[in-house]
């Protein structure tokens, strides 16, 4: 066996494991309604940061990228700053 056939029996493990978790939290794992939420997913991501600019405008900092994790943002440049 060689190491591509590592890589790609790895990779085989992986999606059946992330196709499982998927299943379990009630998500459609069907190819077409798995893009639809995906694309539902990335929208409500970007509602969700404009607003946190301004929520973080107003009681927070905006001192992060957009693509930083929503709980990072929510705890290190809104929360911290609401707790003080």
């Amino acid at each position: 066996m060689g190491e591509q056939d590592y890589i790609r029996g790895s990779r085989n493990a992986y999606r059946f494991m992330m196709l499982h978790c998927l299943r379990e939290l009630d998500i459609e794992t069907d190819a077409e309604k798995l893009e639809k939420k995906i694309v539902q997913l990335v929208a409500e991501r970007e509602e969700a940061i404009s607003v946190l600019r301004d929520i973080c405008r107003d009681c927070g900092d905006n001192s992060w990228s957009d693509d930083l994790h929503l709980a990072d943002i929510i705890d290190k440049h809104l929360g911290r700053h609401l707790g003080r």
